[in-house]
């Protein structure tokens, strides 16, 4: 292999941010020269939802051979990059409190659509912090519950909110949902379980999965 293809395999593991509402010439240098795998929008670089599209189909065809992917930070609650007029969506206590799960389903699929109107593909959500320090401010109402064995089913039934919008003919690719941000006694872990399409529905194996993902010790109350 060639130090360019190995320059290029590299550069699809990076996702970039930049400056302002616009593809920055710089960023534009960097994807045709080192190769990127996507891009995260910041609340700096969203001014409506018409620029939020364009922005992410020329992001997307920096590469027409590999489209890059658009990513954003869509919790809801006080971690929303996009805003009004983008719907404001509750935090992930409001549904930890929800008496079942079928919230989670619908949450999950509304959020996917709108973020799948304006062209972007990964969201780092559903927000799977575990509230085992009620005295940690980074997490509060961040969390959906305070075990991991009471917040799985949450989680495992957003996966597949978010999926299914291929099966619905809404759009012929999958919206990731990423669950990121493991936190255990106010101690923080990157976890990154990806759900991928053939993941949808597979609620008890999920769940399984994101407990076994936690660091030690997580799934019990600080």
């Amino acid at each position: 292999m060639s130090f360019r293809a190995l320059r290029g395999r590299a550069g699809r593991l990076i996702f970039a941010g930049f400056a302002g509402v616009e593809l920055t010439t710089e960023l534009r240098a960097i994807a045709r020269e080192f190769g990127l795998g996507g891009v995260v929008l910041f609340a700096r670089n969203v001014e409506s939802p018409e620029q939020v599209a364009e922005v992410a189909y020329r992001a997307r065809t920096l590469d027409r051979d590999a489209p890059l992917f658009v990513a954003v930070d869509q919790e809801g609650g006080r971690v929303a990059r996009l805003r009004a007029p983008f719907t404001v969506w509750p935090p992930m206590a409001v549904l930890g409190r929800a008496p079942g799960v079928g919230l989670a389903r619908r949450f999950a699929g509304a959020l996917a659509r709108e973020l799948a109107a304006v062209g972007i593909t990964i969201d780092f959500a559903p927000v799977v912090d575990v509230l085992t320090n009620p005295a940690n401010p980074a997490i509060g109402d961040r969390a959906l519950a305070d075990t991991a064995e009471r917040e799985a089913p949450w989680v495992a039934t957003a996966d597949y909110g978010y999926l299914r919008l291929r099966d619905e003919g809404y759009t012929d690719e999958d919206l990731l949902g990423w669950a990121a941000r493991v936190g255990a006694e106010g101690r923080w872990r990157e976890s990154f379980v990806y759900f991928k399409h053939e993941d949808a529905g597979k609620g008890p194996e999920f769940a399984a999965r994101f407990i076994d993902a936690l660091p030690p010790g997580a799934a019990a109350p600080a």
